[in-house]
């Protein structure tokens, strides 16, 4: 199987109150490759690869400042199906990055490169990548997607959680759970 699907999320960070609040804008486009194995107790697994693009932007509002990350990831896909009837199954995916490029770590402050390139953002945001493996970047997914396929109708919930730490000059640390309701057409 191939899929590829963008997320866009939007929100906003409180510091539990005790200075202010801040917009987080979190965006992220993958593509991902698997090949089902054919052993008998493997089947319905799929073993494959894929790449994500994301990026993390941090507005301190008010104070004219914020913050960002920018990264792309290659890593491993294990993806497991299970149908319960012809028209509901489950789909589980974990996925695992082995090589990052990171376009900046996460901090605040002035930085002198940004301030002197206001006006040619993408040179912000794709310059000084640096190359992470897994001894800087851990960053492991799992993916719970319950599907009914109704006629010309596909019904969907996915339960999302994500850990991500970095070690890089300043340390990252975050974990996340999101839940997705929705729906597609099949086009004829």
């Amino acid at each position: 199987f191939w899929s590829t699907y963008a997320i866009a999320k939007y929100g906003n960070v409180d510091y539990q109150n005790l200075y202010f609040k801040s917009d987080l804008i979190d965006l992220e486009l993958n593509f991902a490759f698997a090949k089902k194995l054919e052993k008998s107790f493997l089947k319905n697994y799929y073993l494959g690869s894929f790449l994500k693009a994301g990026m993390n932007i941090l507005d301190f509002d008010g104070y004219e400042n914020g913050s960002w990350t920018s990264g792309y990831s290659l890593g491993v896909l294990l993806r497991r199906s299970y149908k319960f009837t012809n028209n509901h199954r489950l789909i589980a995916a974990f996925s695992y990055p082995l090589i990052n490029l990171m376009s900046r770590p996460s901090y605040t402050g002035r930085d002198d490169f940004v301030f002197s390139n206001t006006d040619k953002v993408p040179k912000i945001i794709f310059t000084r990548n640096k190359l992470y493996t897994i001894n800087k970047v851990v960053n492991p997914n799992l993916n719970f997607r319950y599907e009914i396929n109704l006629s010309k109708l596909n019904l969907f919930a996915i339960a999302n959680y994500e850990y991500l730490y970095v070690d890089t000059i300043k340390e990252i640390n975050s974990s996340s759970l999101s839940i997705f309701v929705g729906c597609t057409k099949y086009l004829e």
